[in-house]
């Protein structure tokens, strides 16, 4: 009897995993990201109305990861949405960012880490690179966005964050996102 119940936890723990949908732990934040094929050369659109707020910005100017500064986080307190895409190694990522309205006030980042992971940015301890299109730290808040990334001999998860600025939780955008090997 002993045994028939494990065989019957086991086959419905099986089952149970099998009904899953890959990556989908019914965790809101799935809601948030949409995993790309790493093509050379690809167009996304997308709005940061389906984004969350973040909690927190502290992880992006912690020196473990040195994204972007702290002066400038009023540029990123709107809504996130999350786009990640695997980087093969001897590769270089650009990535740009076209507003729909080119007045709106956006902002972009992208933080590498070990291929496979998937890591949001509040729960990000450290990143292999974390950049931010400096023009946003420097004072111009508008206009188009660019951040590059590059493997070099390790393959590598690339996360990219879209943020609105303070205030901003409805604004539509293109990515333009290409691949150099």
């Amino acid at each position: 009897m002993k045994t028939m119940n494990l065989l019957v936890l086991a086959l419905g723990l099986l089952v149970g995993i099998a009904c899953t949908k890959d990556g989908d732990s019914g965790d809101p934040e799935n809601e948030l990201l949409t995993k790309l094929e790493s093509k050379a050369s690809q167009t996304v659109s997308g709005n940061i109305s389906g984004g969350k707020i973040l909690g927190t910005l502290d992880w992006a100017w912690s020196s473990s990861n040195a994204c972007f500064v702290e002066p400038a986080e009023s540029r990123y307190q709107g809504k996130h949405i999350f786009y990640q895409i695997e980087l093969p190694t001897n590769s270089i990522i650009k990535i740009s960012l076209i507003p729909n309205d080119a007045s709106t006030a956006m902002g972009l980042y992208a933080y590498s880490k070990a291929s496979g992971n998937v890591t949001f940015p509040e729960d990000l301890n450290s990143a292999v690179t974390c950049e931010a299109d400096p023009s946003n730290n420097n004072g111009r808040q508008t206009g188009n966005r660019s951040v590059e990334l590059n493997a070099i001999s390790n393959p590598y998860s690339i996360m990219i964050g879209v943020a609105g600025a303070e205030g901003v939780e409805d604004a539509g955008f293109k990515l333009e996102i290409e691949i150099e090997s």
